[in-house]
């Protein structure tokens, strides 16, 4: 089996997981690099760096925006990988990155954590907006 076809069905599986424990998450191919038009011109699609995936995740507070890189075997994130999950996580988006090396849920619960803080963060901006209006909650 060639690394394409390994990363291709870890990807599957990744997906899978991801819709199993997050039932409330849409989740999208994120394609990148130089593509041919139907004319047979080159055509840059994305930028350098970006993940596998992303995904949309419904909370109680607004949409969790998440990135999904998958590496298998031996491989790690490169120079613009790293460079667009500094970006992501400035923006406040979820960045993670999920190998075959690990098992996936122990990998992906990682999402948990990210989904408490975004909640805890809003509740306490509602609690100082209704602070500073004098309605204490």
């Amino acid at each position: 089996m060639s690394k394409y076809s390994i990363h291709q069905e870890f990807l599957k599986e990744v997906k899978i997981a991801l819709q199993i424990e997050f039932p409330d998450m849409r989740i999208f191919d994120q394609h990148v690099g130089m593509f041919n038009t139907m004319q047979g011109r080159p055509i840059m699609i994305g930028k350098k760096g970006m993940a596998d995936m992303f995904g949309l995740l419904k909370t109680p507070y607004g949409l969790m925006y998440i990135q999904i890189e998958i590496k298998t075997g031996s491989a790690v994130q490169n120079k613009d990988q790293k460079i667009w999950q500094k970006f992501i996580e400035s923006m406040n988006g979820v960045y993670i990155v999920v190998t075959d090396n690990k098992p996936i849920k122990a990998q992906i619960e990682v999402i948990y954590e990210w989904t408490i803080r975004i909640i805890e963060s809003a509740h306490r901006a509602r609690i100082s907006s209704n602070t500073s209006k004098g309605n204490i909650q």
